[in-house]
């Protein structure tokens, strides 16, 4: 008896641990992306990276508010390209839509790309917004030239500056790490990645980080390169770069661009929207080969009174057996009948008979 008593308290220590892991590991993101989202939606302005966030935050781009407005703006981008930047955004902004880009209004992206005379390029976001949009396409596309041309803005303290005699800048740095991860195989980009996160580094510790647009960026980065969020080069006094992100975050679910303003930006928030996700899914939000749905934020609570009921079910379960298995114990446990040997004039006498 004691021993069934033993396993059945077993039992309900194992449960009990099962419910306080299970609440510890619904730790997720879709809250604050979907708060943040609906903060953005009521603005009904398309920004940079309006339609990125609506489908990082499970929605349809072309059912959104804003969706026909930059459309509108996209469509009279395409009428000429005044910059390489302008081309790459025209070509990141197609892909996300779903467009065939080969084919759109009367204009071939691919080609476009390819013919750019690349010496009239004069800042970073030409190459890096084509890589945005190349990297993870499917199209068949000669990349690197636009990566040996992305390599003439890295400075020699390691960092990347818009134009390539200016000096290091925190949110281009953060860029080229992003659009050159999947070329790490090749040494010439891996040290250049690692010249640039030791930069990236050094301006954390050194507190050049201002806005939440520095921190959201420095977050994809980082969990594009897989950094962990631990990591002691992003980890100043036991805060990290999510950390500090989440320092702007404002009462309406939106993200505010300074920490000393009261107020969301639309910007700041798609941006804080792409960090969240990246590190719910570990990767970076610009790989639109990935399932964008995040997962349904489920409360704590609610997890927690779901474990506990599952819990009580199967301890009801174990209950049962226990019951059924000392039932039949019970029927089968009898004294068991002791036969006495016969004697040999006993054994004879029956013999006889």
């Amino acid at each position: 008896m004691m021993r069934k008593i033993a396993t059945f308290l077993l039992t309900c220590v194992l449960l009990f641990s099962f419910s306080l892991s299970a609440l510890a590991s619904t730790t997720d993101y879709g809250k604050d992306i979907e708060a943040a989202w609906k903060y953005i939606e009521k603005q009904n302005t398309p920004k940079e990276y309006t339609m990125l966030a609506a489908k990082l935050a499970g929605r349809s781009p072309s059912n959104t508010p804003a969706s026909s407005l930059y459309i509108q703006d996209m469509l009279s981008s395409l009428e000429g390209f005044e910059s390489l930047s302008h081309l790459g955004k025209a070509f990141l902004d197609s892909t996300l839509m779903q467009y065939d880009i080969q084919r759109f209004d009367g204009h071939n992206l691919l080609i476009s790309a390819a013919e750019w005379d690349l010496t009239k390029n004069d800042d970073i976001y030409g190459p890096i917004n084509l890589l945005l949009a190349i990297n993870y396409s499917p199209y068949e596309f000669n990349i690197y030239p636009f990566l040996t041309h992305l390599l003439e803005y890295q400075q020699q303290d390691g960092g990347f500056s818009n134009s390539q005699t200016g000096s290091s800048d925190l949110q281009a740095t953060c860029y080229a790490l992003i659009v050159l991860e999947p070329y790490l195989t090749d040494p010439l980009y891996q040290n250049a990645v690692d010249s640039a996160l030791g930069w990236l580094s050094t301006a954390f510790t050194n507190k050049t980080f201002k806005s939440s647009t520095d921190y959201s960026l420095a977050v994809i980065a980082a969990q594009t390169l897989k950094v962990d969020l631990q990591d002691s080069r992003f980890c100043l006094k036991g805060k990290t770069l999510l950390d500090h992100l989440y320092e702007f975050r404002q009462k309406d679910g939106g993200f505010s661009f300074q920490q000393d303003q009261s107020f969301s930006d639309q910007s700041s928030s798609e941006l804080a929207i792409m960090a969240l996700y990246s590190c719910q899914k570990g990767g970076s939000p610009f790989d639109l080969s990935k399932d964008f749905s995040v997962k349904p934020y489920i409360p704590p609570m609610q997890v927690l009174l779901r474990t506990i009921g599952g819990s009580a079910i199967l301890l009801a379960l174990v209950y049962i057996i226990l019951l059924f298995t000392n039932r039949v114990g019970k029927k089968y446990d009898k004294k068991p009948v002791r036969f006495e040997p016969e004697s040999y004039e006993d054994a004879l006498a029956n013999k006889e008979e």
